[in-house]
């Protein structure tokens, strides 16, 4: 439900400074391989909502950075440029607002 206002976001910010990257976690079948199926069909929700920004397939690198935690979807981290995890994790869904909220804070933190 949030993808329209998420992709949304990335024009209101210098991509210098901020970017989104979505990593459809549901595209993994129960032994831990992609699914073509659910590719395809993350795919068709990425266009049909507007969601334009990169999505990455998950992999057994990423799952070990950090999200084998992730049980809950959708759940946002936010990252700097170090791959360094800033702010919180936030579980469930938010407003466009809220997350243009949420950014600028981080953003001002850092100093952007």
């Amino acid at each position: 439900g949030e993808m329209p206002d998420l992709g949304k976001l990335p024009s209101k910010y210098d991509s210098a400074d901020f970017q989104i990257i979505g990593i459809p976690l549901d595209t993994l079948s129960s032994d831990g391989s992609v699914s073509q199926s659910q590719v395809q069909t993350a795919r068709s929700l990425a266009e049909q909502t507007g969601a334009g920004y990169t999505h990455l397939l998950p992999t057994a690198d990423l799952l070990s950075a950090g999200l084998s935690g992730v049980s809950s979807v959708p759940t946002t981290m936010f990252f700097d440029e170090n791959g360094n995890q800033v702010g919180e994790t936030y579980v469930g869904s938010r407003s466009s607002e809220d997350w243009q909220s949420i950014i600028d804070g981080l953003l001002a933190a850092k100093g952007a």
